[in-house]
């Protein structure tokens, strides 16, 4: 029968020992290695709904980087509804999740691409915790290996150390009155941090597994060259880490674009200065021609304005003489003469239509 531990309280299922724990959490904690699993998984459901998923929404999922299986240990559940696989270069890992998650398929890979899987096989494929222990030609290489095995239209969740657990590491630096100035210095100007001699060194993992930092700028230039980027969250991999929502492109890349160098960098931007200052001085020419434009045409509705006051003056001299001549006809019909003369009007009217 399955040995159960108690956790705050929650029965939990067997856990691996201390040492794969270890690997996979950087503690022997089982509290710790528990708790954090639940809470990958609610943020990388929170990072879906951003997107009006969840991880019922993908028949197919992957775990990039499962170790013995800290976040496939939670989703009993959800295996009922969706096809689960985890893949990990720990053989010893791999080997425990294969006999206590039975919900979920795994497989051992190795430092460098490829994986065993189709081509646009995955419709979700998820990690913690893997791009921060890569240099650039791993991560370039792995980066092209997942769009291969994702569906056009998949999502990836993938996570990166960034600002926060780049000031964690140089407070520490200070503590020991180590300067980390150069170290940022790098990050700031390149983007990417690989860090070779750390606590990782002399460990139980591959040589090629040390730490790495990644700033936004650097993500969304080079990995948003193979992706889109659909949401990057600081901290969002349990408070810690910066957690990338990705979706693959209908048509392949295959490549991830590299920096452009700074010698290029300057040039084009020298040439945007250049093209901006043209651009610059034909808009002012153009806004002259415009105040000369407006100049003349404010002149003509003066113009225009004077003419127009005149015709009112005009219109109402002859207003003014018509009403005259109305009172002076009023008053010639209204005479003595006028009736008097009516008849022989009337014969005059006469004899010149009958002539």
């Amino acid at each position: 029968m399955e040995q159960k531990i108690r956790l705050n309280e929650e029965t939990v299922p067997q856990l691996p020992g201390p040492d794969l724990m270890f690997r996979v959490a950087g503690t022997p904690d089982p509290g710790w290695f528990w708790n954090s699993g639940r809470t990958s998984i609610e943020d990388i459901n929170g990072l879906l709904s951003l997107v009006g998923k969840s991880f019922t929404d993908f028949p197919r999922a992957l775990d990039f980087g499962c170790g013995c299986g800290r976040i496939l240990l939670h989703l009993q559940s959800v295996a009922e509804m969706i096809e689960l696989h985890g893949v990990d270069i720990d053989a010893d890992a791999i080997g425990w999740a294969r006999q206590h998650v039975p919900w979920a398929s795994f497989a051992v890979n190795q430092g460098l691409p490829p994986l065993d899987f189709p081509d646009e096989y995955f419709d979700l494929i998820f990690n913690h915790s893997v791009f921060s222990h890569l240099d650039e030609r791993y991560q370039d290489a792995w980066l092209v290996e997942l769009e291969r095995i994702t569906k056009p239209g998949g999502v990836l969740v993938l996570s990166v150390l960034g600002e926060h657990p780049f000031a964690e590491l140089e407070k520490t630096w200070h503590d020991v009155n180590a300067d980390p100035t150069p170290l940022r210095e790098t990050l700031r100007t390149e983007g990417f941090l690989y860090i070779k001699d750390d606590s990782w060194a002399n460990g139980p993992f591959p040589d090629f597994y040390h730490t790495a930092f990644h700033a936004p700028w650097y993500i969304f230039e080079r990995w948003g060259s193979i992706f889109d980027i659909k949401a990057y969250v600081v901290r969002g991999d349990l408070d810690f880490q910066d957690q990338l929502l990705l979706r693959r492109r209908n048509q392949r890349v295959g490549r991830v674009a590299p920096l452009p160098n700074p010698a290029s960098q300057l040039t084009l931007a020298q040439e945007r200065v250049a093209s901006l200052e043209v651009a610059l001085n034909e808009s002012r020419q153009r806004i002259a021609a415009l105040e000369l434009a407006l100049d003349e045409a404010s002149q003509r509705v003066t113009a225009l304005q004077s003419a127009l006051t005149r015709s009112d003056e005009e219109v109402g001299q002859w207003r003014s003489a018509a009403e005259r001549s109305a009172g002076d006809l009023e008053k010639v019909l209204a005479s003595r003469s006028w009736r008097l003369t009516a008849p022989l009007r009337k014969v005059m009217a006469h004899f010149r239509f009958q002539g």
